[in-house]
């Protein structure tokens, strides 16, 4: 099967970044992975228990995330929170998960 490797587009959300955060992960992002955006989420735009609050987080932001990923595109969404570590390249996630749906 020829799969073209560097179709996998990468979103971040910004929750509050350093531009040395930012700048690391498009530095980070092989070139045959794709691409990745950093997008800045809008806090104003929702109720005030979306917003952070400190270590009084009520993560309100999570599901409106993944909801506006999943409106907008055309492939699989897969959730990776900060405490998840990738060990391989994304595109092999891709082929296995074309192979099952």
């Amino acid at each position: 099967m020829a799969l073209n490797k560097g179709c996998t587009h990468l979103v971040v959300y910004d929750l509050g970044m350093t531009p040395a955060q930012q700048y690391s992960l498009a530095d980070g992002l092989h070139p045959l992975e794709g691409s990745v955006a950093v997008v800045p989420f809008n806090y104003s735009a929702y109720p005030a228990h979306v917003k952070r609050h400190g270590k009084a987080n009520t993560f309100a932001w999570k599901p409106i995330i993944i909801g506006e990923v999943a409106e907008s595109s055309a492939g699989f969404v897969v959730w990776l929170d900060i405490g998840d570590v990738v060990h391989s390249r994304l595109w092999r996630l891709r082929e296995q998960l074309e192979e099952v749906y």
